[in-house]
């Protein structure tokens, strides 16, 4: 028997999640007077909260599952048609793309969109991003993806208490995003930033530096990269800076960022499919991707003095492969063949 939308004892319950999203406890108020009715959405949250435990079986995440697309059109009717990609977690969505709606603050309002902590949206969902990002309700909500300038540029205006910690910016980033990123307190709290530069020429094959050479006048010494990550340096919080801007084993993107890495205070920078830079006590941590040993030895010089562990692979396996002037170039760093 499924529990209907008369029963007021249940319709408390999820308002009270609505009110609370944050708090776990409601939530499993909320599943358990589900399964005193015997209403299967009370059994698919208690193998979610099994599944959020770490310690499902195969049999519980298949019942799950089979649970999810019975019902998943019902237990999702108050949003349905406008978020999409929904993941769950302990029976509510935490993340999702939003798309148009003609009633946004009544998909606001409800319970299973209140708890999201991560958002995306499609062209159409703009306004319902930035309604979301800037709504007091949302007080999960942790993680945007962001792909223009003006949806960006409103919710920092916004005003509402910081509470993002990562951001993916996909758009052209010039000394406006810059100066956003640094300034808006809507970004306050923010840890990790994904910047991800959308230009005009995106077949052409060119380094991230020489892409940027206009965000800022030219510098005796920095590359227009290097000058861009001592700017972003500068908001108090940013810890991870990461840049999929280039394709796989990008030996001038690990260039500039190893040249800028020592005026920097991030704990970590990465490319990914390149190379992580992170700081560990005693030194910094460096994995490098996709590289030949050719440019393995090539790069040796540039990789800052801090580093004191590396691990090392390559695009092919290295069985076979002559290690030995790549062991002797990286002498004395501690490194890792994978």
């Amino acid at each position: 028997m499924a529990a209907t939308k008369s029963d007021p004892e249940i319709e408390l319950a999820l308002r009270s999640v609505a009110d609370g999203p944050l708090d776990e406890g409601r939530k499993r108020v909320f599943t358990d007077l589900l399964l005193e009715r015997g209403d299967p959405r009370g059994e698919f949250m208690l193998l979610q909260f099994v599944i959020a435990s770490n310690q499902a079986s195969g049999a519980v995440r298949q019942r799950a599952q089979e649970l999810w697309q019975r019902h998943k059109k019902e237990w999702t009717k108050e949003i349905s048609g406008v978020v999409s990609d929904l993941e769950l977690e302990n029976g509510f969505p935490v993340a999702g793309t939003v798309g148009k709606t003609a009633a946004p603050d009544q998909i606001l309002r409800s319970a299973m969109f209140v708890t999201m902590k991560r958002l995306r949206a499609n062209k159409d969902g703009q306004q319902l991003l930035i309604a979301a990002a800037c709504d007091v309700r949302l007080t999960g909500l942790q993680t945007l993806e962001v792909d223009s300038l003006e949806t960006f540029a409103t919710i920092c205006a916004k005003g509402v208490p910081g509470r993002l910690t990562k951001l993916t910016l996909r758009l052209s980033f010039g000394k406006t995003e810059l100066e956003l990123v640094r300034t808006s307190p809507v970004l306050s709290k923010l840890k990790t930033l994904t910047f991800q530069p959308v230009f005009r020429a995106q077949t052409q094959r060119r380094g991230l530096g020489r892409r940027l050479k206009d965000l800022f006048s030219p510098g005796a010494d920095a590359s227009a990269l290097a000058q861009t990550l001592v700017a972003l340096d500068l908001h108090p919080t940013l810890e991870h800076l990461e840049l999929p801007v280039a394709g796989f084993g990008d030996l001038e993107l690990f260039m500039q960022v190893a040249a800028a890495w020592p005026k920097l205070e991030f704990r970590r920078i990465s490319g990914p499919g390149t190379f992580e830079l992170e700081r560990e006590e005693g030194g910094t941590l460096l994995v490098l991707q996709n590289f030949t040993n050719e440019q393995l030895v090539q790069l040796r010089p540039a990789v800052p003095k801090d580093v004191t562990r590396a691990r090392l692979s390559r695009k092919r396996q290295w069985s076979g492969i002559d290690l030995e002037p790549v062991l002797k170039a990286w002498a004395p760093i501690n490194v890792t063949m994978v």
